[in-house]
C-alpha cells in the first residue's frame, strides 16, 4: 500500500510541475524498477532475504530455509 501511495503522489507532483506523459511515465517506471532494486539490497545487507514471499515461504514449510544453508 504505501509503495502504491508513493507511485501516485509521485506521478501527481509531476503531472503538477507540468510534465509530459512520457516523462512521467518514464520516472514511474525508473522509480519501480530501482526502487524495487534498493529495496531488495537494504533487505539484504540487513540481513532479510531479497522479498518478503521468500520470508513467508520458509515460514510455511522449513524444508525451504533448511536447503538454503
Amino acid at each position: 500500500m504505501r509503495r502504491a501511495l508513493v507511485f501516485v503522489l509521485t506521478l501527481s507532483g509531476l503531472k503538477m510541475m507540468g510534465l509530459s506523459n512520457t516523462i512521467a511515465f518514464s520516472v514511474l517506471a525508473a522509480e519501480i524498477v530501482f526502487g524495487t532494486l534498493a529495496w531488495a539490497w537494504i533487505r539484504h545487507s540487513l540481513g532479510f532475504s531479497f522479498f518478503t514471499f521468500l520470508d513467508k515461504r520458509a515460514t510455511r514449510n522449513p524444508a525451504v530455509s533448511e536447503t538454503k544453508e
